[in-house]
């Protein structure tokens, strides 16, 4: 219904997924690359929504304005900042945490090291982020979040990195959390429908 008359839907779903508490990580709501913008069905479908953490997937480049991101940025709600071979996501900040889709196959060690060194940038604004690689057949997703963990963790050795932040490795994704929240060891890392990055 590409947001449109959708609230008992919506509530329904975020009954459901609310019932995972301290598990439950960004909801993504990911539109069709034909649906073009319309800031009022947007606006309309935030006020439904409950206070929670979200990110938007647009793949139509008409959303990619400061009306849409200010939207985004009054509700705290994230922008999928996407990767993929037919649109790159403006590298927009609209949250207090980032949710990533890094969705081309070819990555190099240099892309990596990009993508590391981007969430690095943005640690005083993030207090998470959600990055996630493609899933795909030939299984290259767990070897890039590995690497890209593995960069990390040699940059916290070397006081770099995210300060205080703990970091998972789950399959083709990482979670890097922030410094309030290593210092409570009952968060679990799990994450529904997806794993984290």
């Amino acid at each position: 219904s590409k947001l449109r008359d959708c609230s008992d839907t919506l509530e329904y779903f975020c009954k459901v997924v609310t019932d995972l508490g301290e598990r439950l990580g960004p909801v993504l709501f990911q539109l069709p690359p034909t649906f073009k913008k319309d800031a009022d069905v947007l606006s309309a479908f935030l006020r439904e929504l409950p206070s929670m953490r979200a990110a938007f997937e647009f793949r139509h480049e008409s959303w990619f304005d400061d009306e849409i991101f200010d939207l985004l940025c009054a509700r705290n709600i994230a922008l999928c900042i996407a990767d993929t071979d037919t649109i790159a996501t403006p590298e927009k900040i609209t949250a207090d945490y980032g949710y990533l889709r890094l969705r081309r196959e070819g990555y190099s060690e240099e892309d990596v090291k990009r993508w590391s060194e981007f969430v690095r940038e943005r640690s005083t604004d993030w207090t998470d982020a959600f990055v996630y690689f493609k899933h795909e057949e030939s299984g290259v997703g767990p070897k890039l979040a590995q690497a890209m963990l593995e960069r990390r963790i040699v940059e916290l050795d070397h006081g770099e990195g995210l300060g205080r932040r703990q970091e998972r490795h789950l399959g083709a994704a990482l979670v890097v959390r922030g410094a309030h929240r290593a210092r409570d060891p009952r968060l679990p890392w799990g994450h529904p429908g997806g794993l984290p990055l």
